[in-house]
């Protein structure tokens, strides 16, 4: 019974070998687990701040065609501002020199004011006439319908500012001063080139609003060449660029579909806005969302660069499906697990093999014993190894040794 005992034992689980060999598998198989999870979540986030940088680049670079754009936008309004107040300019110095020729009667300068009230100048340009304190002396009409405050509704303040500028002229130069829109209605702003006529006491404004060179349908015609460009790239296979203006409204959407709506209405998005307006201008924001696009059946993940364009007060954002960058993650996992059940079944084979070269003496001593015979050699192997094992080889083959000579006595 003993003996079975023994080989039950020694066969079992509670062998040494089976000990060893589930030790060595946990020592090689924990730090290789360990080491796979973490050579996972390196390459994962190696992969989203490699994509960041991609989408950052991406969105700057259409930061720069924005201000190339608007710098094209600027560039013409200059050109058209200047020449406008060339205009302006020539005009004011000519009806300048035109009251040389007017008499000093009040018959004279009535019809000098009606024929300056008659001069045009594109859809708002307007020559006014007045005296030292920013009065209007000169009339819209022959029919004296209103005066020219009336019409261009200019502000005390802005006769004030030409008034100022004419006194600061010296004798046949021009100013050019220019009004905005805190005095304006509806915002307008307007230019006036300025001609002094101190004999008379009078002031010679030449008027122009800003609308008739600073065109909205210009500025207009270049965001839209810009927004079509951006909404004809693509990132990836499926990501996309989209814009959001100041109120938040998208100009530029995933396929067109959504331009014109809220950003607000899009889950996920609810608060860019104000992410977006307190970021300086070409600063990046990097958020991680769960949406869905028109047209998608499911949720996605997505990540999504943005920044805020200042100069057309825009938000430019690039987004792609996160499951877009995985795919060569979840291929890097697979080759990740493949390396640790490799490792794991390798370490279990030298497991194996050294808790055989352990317990193969132990079961030779364990044979000799269990044969009752005090005759019984133990192999040369055994006794010639010079571990721990070879030790109780030679103290076991001692004791056999003595026995036999005790019962031979």
């Amino acid at each position: 019974m003993k003996t079975s005992l023994s080989d039950n034992r020694s066969s079992g689980f509670y062998s040494i070998r089976w000990r060893f060999l589930a030790l060595c598998t946990l020592l090689v198989t924990l730090p290789t687990v360990v080491m796979g999870i973490w050579a996972y979540q390196t390459s994962y986030r190696e992969i989203i701040q490699a994509s960041q940088r991609d989408l950052q680049l991406i969105v700057d670079g259409w930061h720069t065609v924005t201000d190339v754009y608007y710098a094209e936008y600027q560039r013409i309004l200059r050109r058209e501002r200047y020449l406008v107040e060339k205009r302006l300019s020539s005009v004011a110095f000519s009806v300048g020199q035109m009251v040389s020729f007017v008499g000093r009667g009040k018959a004279a300068e009535s019809a000098f004011f009606e024929r300056v009230a008659g001069i045009e100048m594109g859809r708002s340009g307007r020559v006014v006439v007045l005296d030292r304190s920013g009065e209007p002396l000169s009339s819209l009409d022959e029919q004296g319908a209103g005066n020219v405050e009336a019409m261009l509704e200019l502000p005390e303040d802005f006769r004030y500012e030409i008034v100022h500028a004419a006194h600061g002229l010296k004798g046949g130069g021009v100013g050019i001063v220019e009004f905005g829109e805190s005095g304006i209605k509806e915002g307008r702003i307007f230019v006036a080139a300025v001609f002094s006529v101190p004999e008379r006491g009078w002031i010679i404004a030449a008027i122009m609003s800003e609308t008739d060179f600073k065109s909205a349908d210009l500025e207009r015609i270049l965001q839209e060449e810009v927004k079509d460009k951006i909404a004809s790239q693509k990132v990836g296979k499926r990501g996309y660029l989209w814009v959001v203006d100041g109120e938040g409204v998208f100009l530029v959407s995933k396929d067109r579909l959504r331009d014109g709506e809220k950003v607000e209405d899009v889950w996920g998005l609810r608060d860019l806005r104000s992410s977006a307006g307190g970021i300086p201008d070409r600063s990046f924001v990097m958020r991680r969302i769960v949406a869905r696009a028109i047209g998608e059946r499911n949720v996605h993940p997505k990540l999504i660069v943005f920044s805020r364009c200042h100069k057309w007060g825009w938000v430019i954002g690039a987004t792609v499906y996160e499951e877009e960058l995985l795919r060569g993650l979840r291929r890097i996992r697979r080759q990740i697990m493949d390396v640790c059940m490799m490792f794991i079944l390798f370490g279990g084979l030298l497991a194996w093999f050294f808790s055989t070269l352990i317990t193969r003496p132990l079961r030779r001593l364990e044979a000799v014993a269990a044969t009752g015979s005090l005759n019984a050699i133990i192999g040369e192997d055994v006794l010639s190894s010079r571990d721990e094992i070879g030790s109780l080889a030679i103290t076991f083959d001692n004791m056999m040794r003595h026995l036999r000579e005790k019962i031979s006595e």
